[in-house]
């Protein structure tokens, strides 16, 4: 191969000078283009390659079963590779070529930091590589029992309700890593009510969820599904017939009572409640109470009957008000006179005005004026001119409780008119 490059050289330089330039620039590519070739062929350098996104496998992993832990997270884990070796050994590799692995035997509960190696055809080497550790979290399996609950959707049939729901296993054991299975707070069954007017019995898978209600991923149960019965009852609205004992304490009235609700809905089989019309409430004692109130109804239900809404229990509410006085002072000339003859005329003799007091509840004094009570002085059975004491008599449209008057007669004079 020298003597080629020797030839080659001596003979550039006995070309003619004419067009020197030229043959030289095309001797020196030549030149470049054989050396290259040489390289290539025959000297086959070494080199130094990337190797990028090689799979680390986990080892021993059934090691960490037996010690009752479990792999976290992430479940892939890579490395890049700077291999160093002959080019022609090199320029085909592949990440699949190359075993790289990281021994979990012996690491405990929580993040560690394990080594990886990393095996090459025994004519490469690794130059350097990154990350030379990988992180891997381990945590401890456990088994926990959780509640179960159920939840509904849809309906049970027109006039039929679902009742509470009884599950043959209460509690689920739940497994996994420490971390989820402290995440669930309960396991959910969801029960398909579907228009039905006929019990249930059937077992129904499960999800484990959080406090939230959203589903945590990661753990299991030893058990598939739960069974679950569910009653379905007949409902029916009736009235309460309740009644009070008792008075209010002294100067104050009881002015009307509400039952809230008006009625209750009661459910139960259907020849347990077919009967019902009403229910009835213990007697409510109202005695010594000076304000409006509400009494919680007691009520003793047939057997095998219940509400439908125990929570929202019925009540009385009976309400109250003081009783209060008030003085109307009524000028002479408010008064009104009738039955005076013609040809006459009458003068009440006297300046001072009429009082009267009326008592009732608040909510009607606080609304009442003169205007609602009419005072009159009726002279029809009067005879002739002179001085009279005539009785003054009220009317009113309003339903007071008390009308009293001070005085109740009143100095009338009557004369011919001039």
């Amino acid at each position: 191969m020298n003597n080629f490059f020797d030839n080659l050289l001596n003979k550039s330089r006995k070309m003619p000078k004419k067009g020197t330039s030229i043959m030289t620039k095309i001797a020196s590519v030549i030149i470049a283009i054989v050396l290259w070739m040489y390289v290539i062929g025959e000297v086959n350098p070494e080199i130094v390659s990337e190797v990028k996104n090689i799979e680390v496998k986990l080892v021993n992993v059934e090691k960490l079963a037996q010690a009752g832990l479990i792999v976290m997270g992430q479940d892939y884990y890579s490395v890049n590779i700077q291999v160093r070796g002959r080019r022609s050994d090199i320029v085909d590799i592949t990440p699949q070529d190359i075993n790289a692995i990281a021994d979990i035997r012996g690491f405990s509960k929580g993040e560690n930091s394990v080594p990886v190696e990393v095996n090459l055809p025994s004519n490469l080497e690794v130059e350097s590589m990154e990350p030379v550790q990988i992180k891997v979290t381990l945590d401890e399996v456990v088994r926990r029992p959780k509640p179960v609950q159920i939840e509904f959707t849809g309906s049970a049939a027109s006039g039929y309700i679902h009742g509470s729901p009884v599950v043959e296993q209460p509690e689920i054991m739940v497994s996994g890593p420490e971390t989820f299975v402290k995440s669930v707070d309960h396991v959910v069954a969801t029960v398909n009510l579907n228009d039905t007017d006929q019990d249930i019995q059937q077992n129904f898978t499960f999800r484990m969820v959080d406090s939230g209600g959203d589903e945590v991923l990661g753990v299991q149960s030893e058990d598939p599904y739960v069974n679950v019965y569910v009653p379905i009852y007949r409902v029916k609205s009736v009235p309460i017939d309740v009644t009070t004992a008792g008075s209010p304490a002294g100067g104050y009235e009881i002015t009307s009572t509400v039952q809230i609700p008006s009625k209750v809905e009661i459910m139960g089989r259907t020849e347990n409640i077919e009967a019902i019309d009403g229910i009835k409430a213990q007697q409510v004692s109202v005695e010594g109470i000076s304000e409006t109130k509400d009494f919680i109804l007691s009520i003793d239900l047939p057997e095998n009957v219940q509400f439908v809404n125990p929570e929202k229990q019925p009540k009385i509410r009976v309400y109250v008000e003081k009783i209060i006085s008030m003085d109307l002072l009524y000028d002479p000339e408010e008064i009104q006179i009738t039955g005076l003859a013609d040809g006459y005329d009458a003068e009440i003799e006297t300046s001072e005005p009429v009082r009267l007091t009326v008592q009732d509840i608040e909510s009607v004094i606080g609304t009442l004026s003169k205007e609602d009570i009419t005072l009159s002085l009726d002279l029809s059975d009067l005879d002739g001119e002179g001085k009279h004491s005539v009785k003054v008599t009220w009317s009113t449209d309003k339903d007071i409780k008390m009308i009293e008057m001070e005085e109740n007669t009143l100095e009338v004079r009557i004369s011919k008119e001039e």
